[in-house]
């Protein structure tokens, strides 16, 4: 039964109790996996030398696409081409839809303005607005069917298919399907709004659980604050090694059976949760740490390999420092950014060693103090790094931007110097100078 579905923002009522069935990341979020197909929780098919789907991320938006997420940093495009080849993305869900059941959930679609990528065509496609042979624009309306899949890759039965998709501001619609028989996954597939193939593309974002209920169903769905990513799972999962691992408020994940890559998902701090990606190759291990806060905005991303990288954002996802340690100590030049991304500060440390006494086991304890020695600076966004006269007294031990744009300046103790709330464009160097001669 292909079901009705309309669009529209949601429906305030009273919810009754429901059963439903989370989803995977499924606002579509990369979590820094540097290869689309392998975007949490999803599967993709690929057909011949066609590639994978592209996820639009804050700070990496793809094509000449400038459409901002309708939630968290990112988001999911799904394109068809001139050539009759389209993409699509699936997931094995936690339970499946059964048979004569009534579901109904809600996904964001838009449509971008502009969507510039190359093809592989004969002939020009009349769409492409007179751009050259192998560049096309495939911002052009589509239609989004769903699926039930018997597997990956393997399909089962149409199960809705919408009208064509021809705005580019995110629209929340409601989707309702009946399956004639059960099904473990669920995909999403684009296809063609007009009697020919052209290049054409719908953008994803901020679905909801499946709800098992029946036609007279209204939304008043609130998305959780926190990842759902792995707050809903199975614990004795391990279809074809696809396995997860779960330990306290831990929980790792061996992306189809590779013990050398994996991830290690913590729920166990305040405030923000975090996902480490671990690669333990041959030459020397790397772990990658991404942080998290309760709406599933990035905040920071820390490197361990052979030095310590630090970067931490804005609330837009944007960079707004760039730190490097060795040995636990900031090492070599520090930068911190605007919003725009022009680099506002650079500046070094010194590291000071001072003897404190001999510890019980005879050894030698001292004490390490971090003090910023050299800081360049531009007053205004985009202008030159000019030097900074720090006072000879100085106990400036460093420096930082909050999310909030407040840059913060900490003793070499590690306490609290003074904040200065930041514009876009220009900082004060005096408001700077009298935190640093209190």
């Amino acid at each position: 039964m292909i079901g009705l579905i309309l669009f529209g923002f949601c429906i305030s009522s009273q919810m009754q109790a429901q059963a439903q069935i989370e989803l995977m990341n499924p606002s579509f979020e990369k979590y820094g996996v540097n290869t689309n197909n392998n975007l949490e929780g999803w599967n993709t098919c690929i057909y011949g030398e066609n590639s994978p789907p592209d996820i639009h991320a804050l700070g990496d938006m793809k094509w000449s696409n400038a459409t901002q997420p309708q939630g968290g940093s990112s988001y999911l495009g799904l394109v068809v081409r001139p050539d009759s080849t389209g993409e699509n993305i699936s997931q094995r869900l936690v339970q499946p839809i059964l048979k004569d059941h009534f579901y109904s959930f809600q996904i964001h679609l838009a449509k971008p303005e502009r969507y510039l990528s190359r093809v592989r065509i004969e002939g020009a496609d009349n769409l492409s607005e007179g751009l050259s042979e192998t560049t096309t624009n495939f911002a052009h309306a589509v239609k989004l069917q769903v699926w039930g899949f018997e597997g990956v890759c393997k399909a089962g039965a149409l199960l809705a298919e919408t009208d064509a998709i021809d705005h580019t501001e995110w629209k929340a619609y409601t989707i309702n399907i009946q399956p004639t028989e059960d099904f473990y996954h669920l995909a999403f597939i684009p296809v063609f709004a007009q009697d020919r193939a052209y290049a054409g593309c719908v953008l994803m974002d901020e679905c909801t659980p499946l709800f098992e209920t029946d036609a007279s169903f209204t939304y008043n769905y609130k998305k959780p604050n926190i990842d759902s990513l792995f707050l809903n799972y199975e614990s004795n999962y391990n279809e074809s090694s696809d396995e997860y691992l779960l330990r306290g408020s831990f929980v790792s994940y061996y992306p189809k059976g590779n013990k050398n890559n994996y991830w290690t998902y913590d729920f166990s701090n305040q405030g923000f949760y975090s996902k480490r990606l671990h690669e333990n190759s041959s030459y020397r291990p790397r772990t990658t740490e991404y942080r998290y806060n309760e709406d599933n905005v990035l905040t920071d991303k820390v490197v361990f390999y052979e030095y310590i990288h630090h970067t931490a954002y804005y609330k837009d996802s944007k960079i707004a420092s760039i730190k490097r340690y060795e040995n636990g100590s900031l090492n070599g030049k520090q930068k911190l950014y605007w919003p725009s991304g022009n680099v506002m500060m650079e500046f070094e440390m010194s590291t000071e060693k001072k003897y404190q006494k001999r510890d019980t086991d005879n050894s030698l304890v001292f004490d390490f103090k971090h003090r910023v020695k050299h800081i360049y600076m531009a007053k205004e966004d985009g202008m030159k790094l000019e030097k900074f006269k720090i006072p000879k007294d100085s106990e400036l031990g460093d420096l930082c931007i909050t999310q909030g744009k407040e840059l913060v300046m900490y003793n070499t103790r590690g306490s609290l110097m003074g904040k200065i709330q930041l514009n876009e464009t220009s900082l004060n160097p005096n408001e700077l100078l009298s935190i640093l001669r209190r």
